[in-house]
This record gives structure tokens, C-alpha cells and sequence, in this order.
């Protein structure tokens, strides 16, 4: 490789000198530029009842990006080379591009071009499972419903009680409530065995710390350490 000369090419780059001095020397690399998709690849033909010339423009562009003749990432080519080619005015032109813009079709990047955008992805139909949200009911009084459920509480419980701390893993009379409910998918379980959590995330936390403990314990104990 020369330093010495003015450009450097190599398969993927090419670097030109952009600043010397006497001990350092800068070099800014510069992509290679995609070739403009040739008009003949997707340019059709005006058809004489098609509606205005620069929609029907437009519509050359969306059929050739449909039948992937025009790539996400294909520069076109100037707007006035284009006007030359299809023997229309600049104007025409100018008005087919910016439709193809608002289209999200094109998407101009300054002095390097217009460029075929990439597809836009609906991202409205995507869940959100940040949170484990059930979906309201149809057709009930959510907030009726949980009034109705925090009284029946209170009548059977005490406000403060309910605020305090609970014991770890749950009182006898929470897991004999669990064993029960637990009955009719997996048949009778033992109270002791059932262990309550104050949620989902705590119950994955504790089970992944009970399988991994001995692993743990195995490491440090297995495994001599040297003095440095």
C-alpha cells in the first residue's frame, strides 16, 4: 500500500489524503457510490388516458418496487436526466419525486441523490410485554367490580394487617388456599410443598436461584484459586 500516492483503492473503500503534517497524516475514507438504477429498468410507457404524467411517474416507481426491478437503497437517477430520457418537462419531474417522497417511496438525502426508502413497518399491531397486563373484560364495570372485590376484603380482613409485610413464602392458611386451587390440574399437593410469591417475577427469581445454587457452590469449592 502507498502512502505516497493520492488515492488508495481497495475493494471495499477509497481513501484519499485529506490533511498532512509533519508527523501525522489524516485520511478520510469515503463509501464507494451506488450506481443510479437506469430508467430503462423501470420506466414505462405514458399511456394517453393514465392521468397526469408525473403521477403515472409515480406509478412506475411503485410497480417496479413491487416487482423488485427498484431495491430499498437504489439511487435514481437526477431529476433532469430523467426528464431528458422520458422527453418531459423538469417540472414534471420535480412533482414525481416529491409525490414519491410523500409516498414514503423515495427519500432524498441532499446532494448525494433520491434513494428508494425502505419499506415502513406498522409497528401498531405489536404487543407490549413490558408488563403482564390482562385486558379488561368486555361488558363489565372494571372499576364497580373492584370496588365490590376490595369490600368483601375488608369485611373478612383487617386494613392494617393487609399492609404490613407478609411472611416469606406465604402463611399456612396462603398455602392451603394454593393446594387447593392447584387441585384440580395436578391432584393433591402437600401445603408444604406449595411456596406464594408476591408475584411472577419473584416466583421465576426464587426457582432460578433454587437450580443454580449448587452450581454456584460447586464452582467456588471446585475450583482452586492462585495467588496473583
Amino acid at each position: 500500500m502507498d502512502l505516497c500516492s493520492n488515492e488508495i483503492h481497495t475493494n471495499i473503500d477509497v481513501v484519499t489524503p485529506a490533511r498532512v503534517l509533519p508527523s501525522f497524516t489524516f485520511f478520510t475514507f469515503v463509501r464507494p457510490m451506488k450506481k443510479s438504477a437506469r430508467p430503462q429498468d423501470w420506466v414505462g410507457s405514458f399511456a394517453a388516458n393514465g392521468g397526469p404524467r408525473y403521477l403515472q411517474i409515480v406509478g412506475f416507481m411503485e410497480q417496479a418496487i413491487s416487482d423488485d426491478r427498484l431495491k430499498p437503497g437504489d439511487r435514481l437517477p437526477p431529476q433532469r436526466q430523467l426528464a431528458d430520457r422520458l422527453d418531459v418537462d423538469l417540472t414534471t419531474v420535480t412533482r414525481a419525486y416529491t409525490e414519491a417522497r410523500r409516498r414514503h417511496l423515495l427519500e432524498a438525502r441532499g446532494a448525494a441523490g433520491s434513494f428508494v426508502a425502505a419499506p415502513k413497518v406498522d409497528l401498531s399491531q405489536v404487543l407490549d410485554l413490558s408488563m403482564n397486563i390482562p385486558p379488561p373484560p368486555a361488558g363489565i364495570d372494571l372499576d364497580d367490580l373492584l370496588r365490590q372485590g376490595v369490600s368483601q376484603v375488608l369485611i373478612h380482613s383487617d386494613a392494617d394487617l393487609l399492609m404490613t409485610y407478609h411472611l416469606g413464602g406465604g402463611s399456612s392458611a396462603d398455602r392451603a388456599a394454593g393446594a387447593m386451587w392447584l387441585q384440580e390440574p395436578l391432584g393433591r399437593i402437600d401445603e408444604s410443598r406449595v411456596l406464594v410469591c408476591p408475584g411472577a417475577q419473584s416466583a421465576l427469581a426464587a426457582l432460578l436461584l433454587s437450580q443454580t445454587r449448587r452450581v454456584r457452590w460447586y464452582w467456588l469449592n471446585r475450583w482452586p484459586t492462585r495467588d496473583c
